[in-house]
């Protein structure tokens, strides 16, 4: 019988790799996720991740890879006690010798940008960062996704703006408490519409931050590095801010996913971790 994984790349022979759940509720559908990404990282594909190393490959055909920084720790995902692989994460422990992935200061989100992540956050305090490209402090020219008000561990989902130094040029969208569980796996999603200065958030398909003004901060979307699991900067603190949790996949995209997309990509992802998180 001819086998064929999206996840291996192997035609007329079974998958070498990933012959778990996931893979084969996928394969069996030939489902992907929603098309043209700016940028995809999955740690459960070889592809993106082979286990070792410092670079996090991206899946996409942009070749936006992401640089490991301070040793963040890969951890295969078991099926209870067996050897079978459901997935795989990256680690981020939220100590103060900070983990990061550095994307880089080349991107360019444009006017409209979604971000999509598969996370587990862990009990950590402070400001939680997800992907941002500022640094900490009152200076802030750019964008943050993440969960956290200041020194508080509130769970509440943070979309974050900002134009230049000084409280009165950031813009701060929150959801409300307790917004999450720590310990358990979500699928996120941050919307930013530059064009019509609006910006939103979903968690497993739910509005967490409805469609709010972003008040034409002229924010930016290019020429600063991009980090995930960090400040993109030390100074300030920046190190202090480590994000605390797993990261299974990031997905970018430089323009606005339908609800339909988002819902696409969720159903996606979904079959990961036995299937039964969302």
């Amino acid at each position: 019988m001819s086998l064929y994984s999206p996840n291996s790349n192997i035609i007329g022979a079974a998958p070498k790799v990933r012959t778990g759940m996931f893979d084969l509720i996928n394969d069996q559908v030939n489902f992907q996720i929603v098309p043209k990404p700016y940028v995809y990282y999955d740690i459960a594909k070889r592809a993106s991740y082979p286990g070792s190393g410092t670079t996090v490959y991206d899946l996409s055909p942009n070749g936006n890879n992401a640089t490991i920084e301070n040793n963040t720790s890969y951890i295969p995902f078991y099926n209870g006690n067996t050897s079978e692989v459901m997935s795989d994460f990256l680690y981020f422990p939220g100590s103060s010798n900070y983990q990061k992935l550095s994307l880089g200061s080349s991107l360019d989100f444009g006017n409209r940008f979604t971000v999509c992540a598969v996370i587990r956050p862990l009990g950590d305090s402070d400001i939680q960062p997800l992907i941002c490209n500022i640094p900490p402090g009152s200076t802030t020219e750019g964008f943050f996704c993440g969960w956290n008000t200041w020194n508080t561990t509130d769970r509440k989902f943070r979309l974050l703006v900002g134009v230049g130094q000084g409280g009165s040029n950031k813009l701060n969208l929150y959801s409300s408490a307790n917004a999450f569980n720590y310990g358990q796996w979500i699928y996120v999603t941050w919307s930013f519409d530059k064009t019509n200065s609006l910006g939103w958030m979903q968690k497993n398909g739910s509005t967490m931050i409805g469609v709010t003004s972003l008040n034409n901060m002229d924010f930016d979307t290019t020429g600063n590095e991009v980090t995930i699991g960090c400040f993109n900067s030390t100074a300030n603190g920046g190190n202090s801010f480590p994000m605390a949790g797993h990261i299974n996949s990031l997905i970018i995209y430089n323009r606005l996913l339908s609800t339909a997309e988002q819902n696409h990509n969720m159903a996606y992802f979904a079959p990961r971790f036995g299937g039964n998180w969302l």
